[in-house]
């Protein structure tokens, strides 16, 4: 899959290969969506955001955060890590996410 989003940022839509989406944070009703090259705070909410562009790749690990499977580079018990980035798993959010790993 290599669904393209088009993201408003300086004044301009910017291409975004989903595929690059490293994760997706809640910041009120805003999400800040972080790729491999840059990130971008998107007037959605987390929910929205979901619903409106349907990537199955992208899995809720913390109620303010969401991570894309294929670019996990490594997780513990509390923190899944891409990267330089640290991103908390929630403990509700935990056995979902390693069963969606293992279904990778």
């Amino acid at each position: 899959m290599h669904s393209t989003l088009y993201i408003k940022k300086d004044g301009k839509y910017k291409r975004v290969t989903a595929t690059n989406i490293l994760y997706l944070n809640a910041d009120g009703s805003y999400l800040r969506l972080v790729t491999t090259t840059d990130d971008f705070l998107v007037p959605q909410n987390l929910t929205e955001f979901v619903q409106t562009n349907q990537l199955p790749f992208l899995i809720r690990v913390h109620r303010s955060y969401l991570v894309n499977l294929q670019q996990v580079d490594s997780f513990d018990q509390s923190y899944v890590y891409m990267g330089s980035h640290q991103i908390p798993i929630g403990h509700t959010y935990r056995n979902r996410f390693l069963e969606q790993l293992k279904s990778l």
